[in-house]
């Protein structure tokens, strides 16, 4: 055995559980509004501000302030209103709690009937063709379709930062952050009839909270997440914090729109009679107090073909709903390859994902060792198989192996693998 592979699985034992892969979180979220007033004139001033999204997803569980409180729907926003107005500073501190949805009680017919999008979410014919090309007659295979179409083809670079390209351009320039990835998303899915919105929000990355933007697809009755930066739907990492909803943009007499580090990622409004001699200026901080990795979405196993070298793995779904699950294979590249998608597993029903063997790169006369890795949320399962071009002499398959329900660290795992070889010994 190459012992690179042998490596490889010693440490994932030792991999710690990283917010990236974690299935619930719990958070200190702190806003402040300053407002700056430096025009006499001004009678009263007003904030209606954005803070949090409160829904299946995302549970605000305490929440202090010192203004006034108002829920609209499943956002939370904080109110502020004072006459003859001074400088002051607005703030709202709240507990919140996130865990994503996985599991949908049913799937639907996507309508093949274009919806009106706006701004830049718009779509073009170009846009709107490449979506029927990918779209199936499943609502949630669809999402998941296009969600990884998006994010294998549109290449992050972060000098588009703030530029909020519409998704006509991206189609095009295939670049851009967030924003960009969530532009495109929206406008495919309108194209074929899917309603969805822009969500603003903030993601843990690197040790903190950054500004992020992700999409959520209405399916039925249902909300479904999906995020084409990271190529995730339906069971989102928890470290997704929502903080506002926008089917279209907002216009007003004052916005703040910010969209950097320690700044608001939502639309926050100052209304003043009597003047306009006032600035507004807004901090954002998020402390994670608790975080648990993803539960068992899924069972897994696999099946090998001795004669043929063609392995096959399986993803079980044991619930009675729709599964959306986040899948990775990895192994040799002279073997099978690597790949990353979204799946959707019927209710209490198995994925088959065969991948047959590279042979062109087999030589005759050696028994191969070829490793691989799997996984979903929650389970991770990894083995060998064997080889040779002599088919009497090739060594029988382990048994079907099912996948043990660890940490969801494939992604460190694959690095690792990319570089392993397989190994080879004579037969």
């Amino acid at each position: 055995m190459d012992r690179k592979y042998a490596l490889a699985l010693a440490l994932l034992a030792l991999m710690s559980v990283s917010l990236a892969d974690t299935g619930y979180m719990r958070a200190i979220v702190e806003k402040d509004w300053r407002i700056s007033v430096n025009d006499s004139s001004i009678e009263n001033i007003a904030l209606d501000g954005f803070f949090l999204a409160n829904n299946s997803n995302q549970r605000v569980l305490t929440l202090e302030t010192n203004g006034q409180p108002d829920a609209e729907g499943e956002l939370i926003k904080i109110k502020y209103s004072a006459d003859k107005p001074r400088n002051t500073t607005v703030r709202a501190r709240a507990l919140v709690e996130v865990q994503y949805q996985s599991s949908f009680p049913q799937d639907g017919q996507v309508p093949f009937m274009p919806m009106d999008a706006y701004g830049a979410s718009n779509f073009t014919p170009e846009i709107k063709s490449k979506a029927y090309e990918l779209s199936s007659a499943s609502s949630l295979e669809t999402i998941a379709l296009l969600t990884d179409w998006v994010h294998k083809n549109v290449v992050y670079n972060i000098s588009y930062f703030g530029k909020s390209l519409p998704a006509s351009e991206v189609f095009v320039k295939r670049q851009g952050v967030c924003t960009e990835y969530s532009h495109l998303l929206i406008a495919m899915l309108s194209s074929v009839g899917l309603q969805s919105r822009f969500v603003s929000g903030y993601v843990y990355q690197n040790g903190s909270f950054q500004p992020h933007a992700w999409v959520e697809v209405f399916v039925g009755n249902e909300t479904i997440a999906a995020d084409p930066t990271f190529g995730e739907a339906g069971a989102l990492s928890a470290n997704h914090v929502a903080m506002f909803y926008s089917s279209e943009l907002i216009s007003s007499s004052k916005m703040d729109l910010f969209f950097g580090e320690n700044q608001s990622a939502a639309f926050d409004l100052v209304n003043a009679r009597g003047g306009s001699g006032f600035d507004l200026s807004v901090n954002v901080s998020m402390e994670p107090q608790e975080a648990r990795p993803f539960g068992r979405l899924a069972g897994m196993n696999y099946t090998y073909d001795n004669s043929t070298g063609e392995l096959t793995v399986g993803v079980f779904n044991p619930t009675e709903g729709y599964e959306l699950l986040s899948y990775s294979f990895n192994a040799p590249t002279e073997a099978y390859g690597s790949e990353e998608r979204i799946v959707v597993v019927a209710p209490r029903q198995s994925l088959r994902i065969p991948y047959p063997l590279n042979r062109s790169s087999i030589e005759d006369g050696y028994l191969y060792t070829m490793p691989f890795v799997a996984g979903v949320q929650g389970t991770v399962l990894s083995s060998s198989v064997q080889y040779s071009l002599r088919n009497e002499e090739a060594q029988a398959p382990a048994p079907a192996c099912p996948g043990a329900p660890v940490a969801f660290a494939l992604l460190g795992l694959s690095i690792m693998l990319a570089q392993a070889r397989t190994g080879k010994a004579r037969a």
